[in-house]
């Protein structure tokens, strides 16, 4: 069989090169339109932007300086340069960011006296101060003191205000109660609580029902009211509903010093008298592997000071009513977290005494008249030996 191809060769490149010219046309076509698509799209966001931006220009100036026109702000409120005493209200916002750092780095001079309590001996060694020196960013205490002893070695006194200062250590933490909404223990405010020692066992007393101590917010009337000081948890009844419904404060006693862990444990598990758990959490005190308290290591952590107290200026004198003393000036540094104000409840333990410092409000007999130097013609005073050094 033969076949004739009647279709010259020149033609036959002819249509090859038609179907190719078509080819790239069509293809012309579609980036053409694929383009056009593109540059509208483009310059539909670009319009949008700019209404936009426009609108939050308008936004900006209705609520910084004002209308110009009568219907140009009505959904923005008044403008914040219109306020009275706008100066008033930014520096009061600029200390309200600052709050936090401010009460991070204050320190309260308070606790000076709950920690003389400690570490001042009592008994038969005592230890009085008749002049007292407080650099608190140093944390350290200067004062110049007199001791006695009744066995009537005086420096003995010394040497046991010495070792009390270095057995004492410090605790803080917070007071935690069950929140039944929450399903877990939520902290209790520091100014719901006070704090007490009773036969050796620190306690806390929860003023239940005080403004602020259950609801998360107060009327404005009562944080007026609590910021003037004329509303206190220790007031029998408040108001602490905004609906003027008054409710009986209850002190609840909540337990602080656990001796084992397993104590501890048992006691956040169970009810107290009000049908709610609470529990303290130290953030000192540790356990050791069979779950008692580990007291060394809980001294370590919390060293109420990391050096012994230096002693100088020591001689023999004569208190007010003619006793032989020992006259010495001391200087003791302690740890600066012992008066953070950020560390609540703060308790400094002593070998003997213990005393919550954020709750002490007695001076005991820790101050006296300083004892005077020895007169040449005391012998007595003038031979006894004593000890000079740290």
């Amino acid at each position: 069989m033969f076949e004739i191809n009647l279709v010259p060769d020149v033609k036959e490149q002819l249509l090859k090169k038609q179907r190719l010219r078509n080819l790239i046309i069509f293809i012309s076509i579609i980036v053409a339109a694929g383009s056009a698509a593109l540059v509208a799209l483009l310059g539909s966001i670009v319009t949008g932007q700019n209404i936009a931006m426009s609108n939050q220009d308008r936004e900006i100036k209705c609520r910084s300086v004002g209308p110009t026109s009568p219907n140009e702000c009505t959904n923005y409120g008044t403008a914040v340069m219109r306020f009275e005493n706008l100066n008033d209200y930014l520096t009061i916002q600029d200390q309200m960011n600052k709050i936090s750092a401010l009460n991070d780095a204050k320190l309260l001079l308070s606790r000076v006296f709950g920690i003389l309590d400690v570490i001042l001996p009592t008994g038969d060694d005592v230890v009085q101060i008749s002049e007292l020196g407080i650099n608190l960013p140093n944390a350290t205490l200067n004062f110049d003191a007199q001791g006695d002893s009744a066995s009537g070695i005086d420096y003995r006194a010394l040497e046991v205000f010495k070792n009390i200062i270095r057995l004492s250590y410090y605790d803080y933490g917070r007071y935690m109660r069950y929140d039944n909404e929450s399903g877990s223990f939520v902290e209790i405010p520091t100014t719901c609580m006070d704090e007490m020692v009773e036969s050796g066992i620190a306690y806390g007393i929860y003023h239940k029902g005080a403004p602020g101590c259950e609801a998360p917010v107060l009327s404005v009337e009562q944080q007026e009211n609590m910021n003037n000081g004329s509303l206190t948890p220790a007031d029998e009844e408040t108001d602490n509903a905004t609906d003027g419904e008054t409710s009986q404060i209850t002190d609840i006693k909540i337990r602080r010093a656990y001796r084992t862990l397993a104590d501890k444990e048992e006691y956040q598990l169970t009810d107290n008298v009000d049908g709610i758990r609470y529990y303290f959490e130290s953030q000192c005190i540790a356990y050791d592997e069979e779950g008692r308290i580990n007291e060394g290591e809980t001294r370590e952590t919390c060293r109420l000071s990391a050096e012994a107290p230096s002693i100088r200026d020591s001689s023999n004198g004569r208190d007010s009513e003619g006793n032989l003393v020992l006259r010495f000036s001391a200087t003791i540094t302690l740890n600066r977290e012992v008066f953070r104000f950020m560390n609540k409840h703060m308790r400094i333990i002593g070998p003997t005494r213990q005393n919550v410092t954020d709750s002490y409000t007695q001076i005991r007999d820790m101050f006296t008249e300083r004892a005077a130097e020895c007169s040449p013609d005391d012998e007595q005073c003038r031979q006894q030996v004593v000890p000079n050094g740290n």
